[in-house]
């Protein structure tokens, strides 16, 4: 991972507007949109699992990338997440400069929630001094 966040520079993104899914029937999962370096972000999510599955015998999670903030899921047949998505397609958030990859490691599942603990930070270091 160090040498693949070694090529990249840092992307700027905001969070903006909503999706729902399915696509048909009673929407049971409601996320929000990831705009700004998008491109430059999916071509990074896309070469993760090459350099983390090398050696490593680790779970990869091979799903098309979608830049996309999931923010409830829900299992109840009676709710439909329309209404929230009426409501965050106005939303347009802050712009912020990401500049790292966080690489977690999913520890256990409770009535909360999952629950996930930090393997290691690789910073961007394309364009900083030193880097290749």
């Amino acid at each position: 991972m160090t040498e693949l966040t070694s090529y990249c520079e840092p992307l700027r993104l905001r969070l903006s507007g909503s999706v729902v899914s399915p696509g048909t029937g009673p929407a049971d999962t409601l996320g929000v949109v990831v705009e700004g370096d998008v491109a430059d972000l999916t071509t990074l999510a896309n070469a993760i699992p090459d350099f983390v599955g090398r050696g490593h015998q680790l779970y990869i999670d091979r799903r098309a990338f979608r830049p996309v903030v999931v923010l409830a899921r829900v299992k109840r047949a009676a709710f439909d997440a329309e209404a929230a998505k009426a409501v965050l397609d106005r939303y347009k958030g802050p712009v912020w400069t990401a500049d790292h990859v966080r690489v977690v490691h999913h520890t256990y599942r409770t009535d909360e929630g999952d629950r996930y603990a930090e393997v290691r930070t690789h910073p961007f270091t394309s364009g900083r001094s030193g880097a290749r």
